[in-house]
C-alpha cells in the first residue's frame, strides 16, 4: 500500500510540473507572438526529423513581419555525446517560408567547432569553400553544391552574418569565443521550402531582439532564392 501510495503522489507531481511547463511554455509564445505582430497557426504541424540527432519540431507562430512572412517554430532534438548518455536540446526556430523549385540544394551555416564536433559524431559532412578566410575562421558552410553556395553566401551576406556574430557573440578570436559560438549562436539552414535559423531557446519574449535580428538575415537570403527561381 505505501508503495501504490508513493507512485501516485510521484505520478500527481510529474503531471502538475508538466502542465506547470505547458502553461508557461505557451504564456510565452503568447507575448512573443504580440512582440512579433504573429499568431498561433490555424492547424499546428508537427514534423519529425532525422540526421544529427533525431526530434521533432511543431509550427508555433505564423504571419508576416516587416512585410514578409514569418514563422516560429520549436525544435527539439534528442542524441547521445555519450553511449549511455541522452541529451536533448530545445531551439526557436525563425522560419521565413520561400518560393522556389524542390531541387534546390540544402544548404547549412554553422559556428565551424560545433559542425566539427558533430561530425565526429554523425560523419563528416561535405564543405564548400567560399574563398573568404574571415568567414571561414568562423562558420563551416555544408552543402554537396559549393556554386549555389557561394551564390547565396555573397559579401553582403557573409558580412552580414559576421556582424551578427560581433554583436551576439563578441568579434574576437580563441577558444572561449569559439565555445561562446558552438553553444550560443545557432546555425542556419536553407532548403527548397524554407530559410531556417536555429537559436538555442524555447521561444520566449527575452529572444524577440535575436528573431528580428535573425529574420533579416533570412530575408537577404531569401532574396538570392526568390530573385533566382521565383
Amino acid at each position: 500500500m505505501e508503495n501504490l501510495l508513493l507512485f501516485i503522489i510521484g505520478t500527481a507531481a510529474v503531471v502538475a510540473i508538466g502542465f506547470w511547463i505547458y502553461r508557461a511554455n505557451t504564456r510565452d509564445l503568447e507575448a512573443l507572438g504580440k512582440q512579433l505582430g504573429l499568431s498561433p497557426p490555424a492547424e499546428r504541424t508537427q514534423e519529425r526529423i532525422e540526421g544529427r540527432g533525431t526530434g521533432w519540431q511543431s509550427k508555433e507562430l505564423e504571419g508576416t513581419f516587416n512585410g514578409r512572412p514569418l514563422q516560429i517554430w520549436q525544435r527539439s532534438v534528442r542524441y547521445s555525446p555519450l553511449k549511455r548518455q541522452e541529451k536533448i536540446d530545445i531551439y526557436t526556430m525563425v522560419v521565413r517560408p520561400v518560393a522556389a523549385g524542390a531541387n534546390l540544394p540544402q544548404v547549412m551555416i554553422e559556428p565551424r567547432l560545433r559542425g566539427g564536433l558533430l561530425d565526429l559524431r554523425f560523419g563528416d559532412m561535405p564543405e564548400a569553400d567560399l574563398g573568404n578566410s574571415e568567414f571561414s575562421a568562423a562558420f563551416r558552410v555544408a552543402t554537396a553544391d559549393g556554386t549555389w553556395a557561394t551564390h547565396l553566401l555573397d559579401a553582403e551576406v557573409r558580412a552580414a552574418i559576421l556582424d551578427l556574430r560581433t554583436r551576439w557573440i563578441g568579434g574576437q578570436s580563441g577558444v572561449f569565443t569559439a565555445l561562446a559560438d558552438a553553444t550560443g549562436f545557432g546555425w542556419i539552414e536553407v532548403d527548397a521550402r524554407r530559410i531556417a535559423f536555429l537559436i538555442p531557446g524555447t521561444p520566449m519574449p527575452s529572444l524577440s531582439p535575436k528573431i528580428t535580428d535573425a529574420a533579416a538575415v533570412l530575408e537577404q537570403i531569401a532574396y538570392r532564392i526568390e530573385g533566382v527561381h521565383a
